[in-house]
């Protein structure tokens, strides 16, 4: 069932998804680790029920090495979240640009892995809060970025527009409906 204008503009002001520290001490299965990141991204969905992610995609971006493969079928807190950085950036860029961008992030050293998906997030709902908020988006994190940081931005920008130019569709078709 599609939400309606108000129902998209509360949820995406409500929207918080979980930080690194939030995710699950122990190690997932497939199913547990679908479903843990389907609910944590709810709030983004623009019909009810929303499914993100399906255990045929991560077996596919596990073929296509966009994440390490599970150890011994468990999934691990970096799978979660390499899963939710992936699923948000779908919804605008192709899975090879996605699987640019995670590579990029690989790069700057798995040690780091749980500040840059904290960063990634950060930027992430700070941009939706506030264009939700005022109509307009100027939040930026870095002074001096540098390409990966201003890349990282300019990501996350195309998919908040995405979903803000969505909501904006459906407020307009409640209008002339």
């Amino acid at each position: 069932m599609k939400k309606n204008a108000t129902q998209i503009k509360e949820d995406m002001l409500a929207f918080s998804c979980p930080k690194w520290n939030d995710f699950p001490d122990i190690d997932l299965y497939m199913d547990q680790i679908v479903e843990y990141i389907n609910r944590a991204l709810q709030g983004l969905a623009m019909e009810e029920p929303a499914v993100f992610i399906t255990k045929s995609m991560v077996n596919n971006y596990v073929k296509n090495s966009m994440i390490t493969p599970p150890i011994k079928k468990h999934y691990k807190q970096a799978h979660i979240g390499y899963l939710i950085v992936v699923c948000i950036l779908k919804q605008c860029f192709s899975l090879n640009e996605v699987s640019e961008m995670i590579e990029l992030y690989r790069t700057m050293g798995e040690d780091q892995i749980g500040l840059h998906y904290d960063r990634f997030i950060a930027i992430f709902e700070n941009s939706i809060h506030e264009i939700f908020e005022t109509d307009q988006l100027t939040y930026q994190l870095y002074t001096d970025p540098s390409n990966e940081q201003k890349l990282m931005d300019s990501a996350i920008k195309t998919v908040v527009y995405k979903i803000y130019t969505l909501y904006l569709l459906r407020k307009t078709e409640k209008s002339f409906g």
